[in-house]
């Protein structure tokens, strides 16, 4: 039923697997060295994406405001009821 071919298969995928990963880690450690030396300019990075965040959160939730202005147009006003007030 079962090969030795297939168990030779199958460690042969986990070490390709294996092998992808480290390469994968590898490239992600280099990465992260050539960074690290420039403190300053990843900092005014970080500022301008947190800035055009804030931006585009303030911007959409000014745009939804008025995304539904056009459909309360001739809608009745409701009357706010004065609970202090006698009703007789």
């Amino acid at each position: 039923m079962m090969d030795g071919n297939d168990l030779t298969s199958e460690t042969s995928r986990k070490g390709v697997i294996s092998q992808a990963w480290t390469r994968l880690s590898q490239i992600y450690q280099g990465t992260l060295d050539r960074w690290t030396p420039y403190a300053r300019g990843r900092w005014i990075g970080t500022i301008i994406l947190l800035a055009v965040f804030m931006l585009r959160i303030f911007a959409k939730q000014h745009m939804i405001k008025y995304r539904y202005l056009p459909f309360t147009h001739s809608k009745p006003k409701y009357k706010t009821v004065d609970p202090s007030a006698n009703v007789n």
